[in-house]
């Protein structure tokens, strides 16, 4: 592996050279500022390596101005001209103007410079080269129509902000990965729900199910007058009473089930937590004939330790995004 900056050990050879143990090239130095930044021009001054018509024939100017390629830095303090070879006079091309990094010794450099494209009836800008030592930004391509001597700025296309051949320097990275965190939380979901199927066999975890189909098929009906007092306040305490009882048969499995009537979105929900290792949550619509929308399930994450949780939005079956507002839902936390 790869480390440093270490304090080197000096010692000396028989001709009383200096030896360091822990020495550090220009390499690793570039691998480090490369984990930390983009390739591409800096954003400060916007003008930064902008590449501008001249007064002078077949030619442009590079406006000053900075860059980063595969942790190098190349600082240009003034306007460059660049001279572009003559046109054809059958065919049009498009030639770009590049900061090339190149480390092979005999340069160990960045600098601008013109790649000549091809003549073609239909010209192509020229491919970047990044190999052998080589790495190209493409700040601006060129058309070079036949039979002229002079490059207007309507020939001049910027591609500075195009990342795939320049770019802008940022922080790297500009996002996280959590793919391999989120297919473990997947694999840990899976795991419990194959659990909960397994368990469906008409014992403790077969009444639950019964008793949720129970819930679900009474709300889901228009008619409440059969459900508590036959009010909406009644139907609500009724469903209330039905998961407390959930909750109780559910207690050895350490599985909780919670609910949140007129619930706004953003805010926590406290629960009577058993475990300290953390919770994954369904988040399931409930009561939505009365006074709320339907949503597709969702599910959340409660930390370790946390008694409380909170849920920043829920997606319609439109598949449109909700981040404020009231909601019913229906909680089963499994433990982690």
């Amino acid at each position: 592996m790869k480390s440093f900056p270490f304090d080197s050990a000096v010692t000396y050879d028989s001709l009383g050279n200096p030896e360091y143990d822990r020495a550090a090239d220009s390499a690793l130095l570039a691998d480090f500022l490369h984990l930390m930044f983009t390739d591409g021009v800096f954003p400060h001054p916007s003008t930064g390596l902008q590449v501008v018509a001249s007064e002078n024939e077949m030619s442009v100017v590079v406006c000053p101005g900075n860059t980063m390629i595969r942790g190098r830095m190349g600082i240009e303090e003034t306007a460059r001209t660049l001279v572009f070879e003559a046109s054809g006079t059958s065919y049009d091309r498009i030639d770009a103007v590049v900061a090339r990094l190149n480390t092979n010794y005999a340069y160990r450099d960045i600098d601008l410079y013109v790649v000549k494209g091809t003549a073609s009836a239909t010209p192509a800008a020229p491919e970047l080269t990044r190999t052998g030592g080589i790495y190209e930004l493409r700040l601006a391509n060129v058309f070079i129509a036949k039979n002229t001597t002079m490059i207007s700025a309507e020939r001049i296309t910027d591609t500075r902000l195009n990342t795939e051949d320049c770019g802008i320097v940022t922080s790297n990275p500009q996002r996280v990965d959590t793919t391999a965190i989120f297919n473990q939380y997947q694999a840990a979901l899976e795991k419990y729900l194959r659990f909960v199927r397994d368990c469906i066999d008409g014992t403790t975890a077969g009444s639950i199910l019964a008793r949720l189909d129970g819930v679900d098929t009474r709300l889901g009906a228009a008619d409440i007058s059969a459900i508590g007092d036959g009010s909406v306040t009644g139907a609500i305490a009724a469903q209330g009473t039905a998961i407390n009882a959930l909750n109780t048969d559910m207690l050895d499995a350490k599985i909780r089930i919670t609910s949140a009537y007129n619930y706004d979105i953003g805010s926590p929900i406290t629960f009577d937590k058993i475990s300290d290792n953390g919770y994954f949550g369904l988040v399931l619509p409930a009561y939505h004939t009365i006074n709320t929308f339907s949503f597709n399930i969702s599910y959340i994450h409660v930390v370790p330790g946390a008694d409380h949780f909170s849920i920043l939005s829920l997606f319609r079956n439109d598949g449109s995004q909700v981040t404020s507002g009231k909601v019913d839902v229906l909680i089963i936390l499994f433990p982690v």
